[in-house]
């Protein structure tokens, strides 16, 4: 056994569960993942929303596919509780409040927010669906004019029964 292995530290998944919507991170690599299930799936014969972690297709580690997290806590809310994410991929920095969504009941709400030092080659949130009609979706930021540097980049969206569904700040990806 090395002893990288040995000094690996294990990191029970964190759980957030509400009205038959649950999110589990786990621990992959350097990085927590994580899936989004619901009671009864996803509509369209799907049961969940996997993150898809690492590079985006591009290949730059700079900008990966989905916000990097490299560390998670757990806060009380008033009504339950949000997991917030901490991470950094190249010179950008990411953080993340995931919580149940107040306004959509048995939805879970994503607010992301990159700190970005250069011009991405990409910036969102990728998304792969599994069952019978496996998917890929992404959630970006609006297009913007990326001067001055650096700057704060936010998105937000809701993943529920029937899908993902952009909000402040975000579209709909290809």
């Amino acid at each position: 056994m090395s002893s990288s292995s040995r000094s690996a530290k294990p990191r029970p998944p964190v759980i957030l569960a509400f009205g038959g919507a649950l999110v589990r991170f786990d621990w992959q690599g350097d990085r927590w993942a994580h899936v989004v299930r619901f009671d009864g799936g996803l509509g369209r014969g799907t049961a969940g929303w996997h993150s898809f972690e690492g590079p985006h297709p591009g290949g730059d580690v700079r900008w990966p596919a989905s916000p990097v997290f490299a560390e998670l806590h757990t806060h009380p809310i008033a009504g339950g509780i949000a997991v917030m994410g901490l991470g950094l991929a190249g010179r950008s920095h990411f953080s993340a409040s995931v919580a149940a969504d107040p306004a959509a009941p048995g939805s879970i709400r994503f607010d992301i927010a990159a700190r970005i030092q250069e011009p991405p080659d990409w910036l969102g949130s990728t998304y792969r669906s599994d069952g019978p009609a496996a998917t890929i979706l992404r959630v970006e930021p609006l297009p913007l004019a990326v001067p001055p540097l650096p700057r704060t980049v936010e998105w937000s969206y809701r993943i529920g029964p029937h899908g993902i569904e952009p909000l402040t700040g975000a579209r709909l990806g290809a």
